[in-house]
């Protein structure tokens, strides 16, 4: 399985205009968070249905383990606006920036994003009611190109459980401490396996969510994952009220989890065990 990545500048952004309001800023917040413990750049792209931010944590010299989709949807926004001369506008950001800013969103604020056009700015806003608590402008980075990525063969992928995001964060916590290692993801019928090893391999963590495990199991596939990504998984329960984890894996497959973003939004993430 390759995900393969297409490359093209960034255009359209100086003369673009952009204001979009998200009344529960503080999931946009964790977010943000997430696409940061991943190593994700929030690379943002806007159009006219709203903002999406396609992003693997690839380096120059690997192809990406972790591949996250969020997508954020101007219906379901009390205001949104976008116009250009390009159907798109791809703003590329500092991550610890924008982490920085995000950190200040507070969990009764509104968020705004607002870009006016002519000026080299993205703005980002946090409110309380009528009272502004801070305002930070952003400056894209332009050495950034911008990466398009193909999923053909993983995008039709067999749903296997449904777990609440309390209970696949708070089994996450749990197993983020443990010493040195690996730590696997192992997928069945109806449920997950989170599982730790030792350097000699022996196990050290075991927590299974979904149905109760069967003697008659088979095993669909495994993952080997990285504790910065089990670390960023802890903030999924802060991403909608009562919200759950829809899981889906088949043999050969990346695993997905599919998970709602406040009222307003989804985020997707495809995860693959690393080339060695």
């Amino acid at each position: 399985m390759i995900w393969r990545c297409l490359k093209r500048a960034m255009d359209g952004f100086v003369e673009s205009s952009i204001f979009m309001k998200i009344n529960d800023g503080y999931s946009f917040r964790n977010s943000i968070e997430i696409l940061e413990r991943l190593g994700v750049m929030p690379v943002l792209t806007f159009d006219k249905d709203g903002l999406s931010i396609i992003r693997g944590n690839e380096t120059r010299n690997s192809e990406p383990s972790v591949l996250v989709n969020v997508k954020i949807k101007s219906e379901k926004l009390t205001k949104y606006s976008f116009e250009s001369s390009t159907n798109t506008v791809t703003i590329p950001l500092n991550a610890t920036c924008l982490k920085k800013a995000a950190t200040n969103i507070g969990r009764s604020h509104d968020l705004t994003l607002s870009k006016e056009p002519g000026k080299k700015l993205l703005e980002i806003t946090c409110a309380d009611g009528n009272k502004t608590s801070g305002v930070y402008g952003m400056v894209p980075m332009e050495d950034v190109i911008e990466t398009k990525y193909e999923l053909s063969d993983s995008t039709n992928i067999k749903r296997i459980c449904v777990i609440e995001t309390k209970k696949f964060s708070s089994a996450c916590t749990s197993c983020s401490s443990v010493g040195p290692g690996s730590l696997v993801i192992h997928a069945f019928p109806g449920r997950l396996r989170i599982q730790g090893r030792s350097t000699k391999g022996e196990v050290t963590y075991k927590i299974d969510l979904g149905e109760p495990p069967s003697p008659d199991d088979k095993e669909i596939e495994n993952y080997t994952v990285s504790i910065k990504t089990i670390k960023a998984m802890v903030k999924f329960q802060n991403l909608s009220l009562n919200g759950t984890v829809a899981c889906y894996a088949e043999k050969d497959k990346p695993l997905k989890l599919e998970l709602d973003v406040g009222h307003y939004g989804t985020m997707t993430i495809h995860i693959k065990s690393p080339i060695v």
